[in-house]
């Protein structure tokens, strides 16, 4: 790896200021006996597997949805942590897909600097160097992450523990395993950030982000920190945004969630932005998510019973490059009493109120309609919770084409309404 020819001048509390002469971006060196490894070309950086380009399709995959993300097209999934490696790197190579494995790591605080207690680094050693040395020659293994969203510090002389132990550890695996490349996620392309660690860790082999509301705006700010990095990177998570930074929230601080529908719009909307990224710096991306989350479905793809949403299909689309038509259904908007979500709707207990169904396609007699109610799961007791909820049993009364009647819980408090629409391939909005 070259050396790095850079003035720094810290001004505290303003930030950063680099003057750079020359550097070479944190790129590693090709190095053709290396079975991955990240090249520097005469057009710019490439993964390198086996001796060809690979760019990564990815996803943040749940375990149930390999082989459904397979069929799509994609060709890497990231798992966010070591628990039965071996097992699920054998499957993934079954499945002719390759793995970004996290290596999970304490976020650095401050405040509470868990590296700076004596033997936890220790600790994390032993478990590195077990994790990479069983694992290091599997096929199906494309690169580690060495900590995801790290809150990676800024300031020269902050986290002097956590810089030397997490510089230590890209040494240990680059040592044990010298053919798959080191990286780390961060949560925006801030310029004290990329340049803290691209000068302070300047082992790691490139930097991923995790990507989410401002993505729209991130080939500008890729323009903006050209004068201080030019490096390679991965987009190691992207979707839509992310529930703190919903648009919309009701007058009790719920995030208003959006329609499948409108989710697949993004979805599409967003990868047309990721492919117009320089090519000679971006490595590839992983979608979050593929499959069911526990967020009450906000990031999810799939259905808790394997039912698929437009984002499967648009995501399969623009894989393969094949940009097909969507024909499933589709969803605009429903109502409840006349108001919708924005609207922050109040209602007494054990009422009768009046549903809607707006925007649909397509003709709802060619649909299933579901309709069901489950308390609000955001936040439940003062404390943020991921886990669904039970359907509150209720009947809902078909008054005509996208209309529906029931009664509202007698038990006051926040709930959502939730609608399902089914054609008879079992694709949903």
């Amino acid at each position: 790896m070259e050396a790095r020819h850079l003035y720094t001048l810290w001004t505290f509390g303003i930030g950063l200021l680099l003057i750079v002469l020359g550097c070479s971006d944190g790129a590693s060196e090709a190095e053709p006996e290396r079975r991955v490894y990240v090249a520097e070309t005469d057009t710019g950086y490439q993964l390198i597997k086996d001796g060809e380009p690979f760019y990564v399709k990815g996803a943040c995959v749940r375990d149930d949805n390999w082989e459904e993300f397979s069929a799509a097209g994609g060709n890497t999934i990231r798992v966010y942590d070591t628990v039965n490696l071996r097992e699920r790197l054998d499957r993934a190579y079954s499945l002719g897909l390759m793995v970004a494995v996290d290596i999970p790591l304490p976020k650095y605080r401050k405040e509470d600097d868990w590296y700076a207690i004596p033997g936890n680094a220790e600790k994390v050693s032993a478990k590195i160097r077990e994790v990479v040395s069983t694992n290091k020659d599997h096929p199906a293994l494309l690169f580690w992450i060495l900590g995801n969203e790290l809150l990676y510090p800024i300031s020269p002389t902050d986290g002097q523990p956590f810089i030397k132990y997490f510089n230590s550890w890209i040494e240990l695996i680059h040592k044990i395993d010298p053919h798959h490349p080191v990286t780390s996620t961060i949560t925006s392309f801030s310029r004290l950030t990329i340049t803290s660690m691209f000068w302070r860790s300047p082992n790691l082999d490139f930097i991923s982000v995790n990507y989410f509301g401002a993505i729209n705006s991130l080939n500008s700010r890729l323009q903006v920190l050209a004068p201080l990095w030019k490096g390679p990177f991965m987009i190691t998570e992207w979707g839509i945004n992310g529930p703190w930074e919903a648009r919309e929230f009701t007058s009790w601080g719920i995030p208003i969630e959006q329609t499948s529908t409108k989710k697949a719009e993004i979805i599409v909307e967003r990868y047309q932005v990721i492919k117009k990224l320089s090519a000679s710096r971006t490595l590839g991306s992983f979608i979050y998510y593929w499959g069911r989350t526990n967020s009450y479905g906000w990031y999810s793809t799939f259905l808790p019973d394997g039912r698929p949403t437009q984002t499967t299909y648009e995501v399969a689309a623009f894989w393969g490059e094949e940009m097909k038509p969507y024909t499933g259904p589709k969803l605009g908007y429903i109502l409840l009493e006349g108001k919708g979500a924005p609207s922050s709707i109040t209602l007494p207990p054990g009422k009768e109120v009046t549903a809607s169904i707006h925007d649909a396609s397509p003709n709802l007699s060619e649909l299933k309609v579901q309709w069901e109610i489950r308390p609000e799961n955001w936040y439940r007791a003062g404390n943020i919770t991921w886990e669904t909820t039970a359907v509150w049993k209720t009947t809902f009364n078909v008054l005509g084409p996208g209309n529906v009647v029931f009664q509202t819980p007698e038990q006051e408090g926040p709930y959502r309404l939730y609608l399902y629409l089914e054609d008879q391939e079992g694709r949903v909005a």
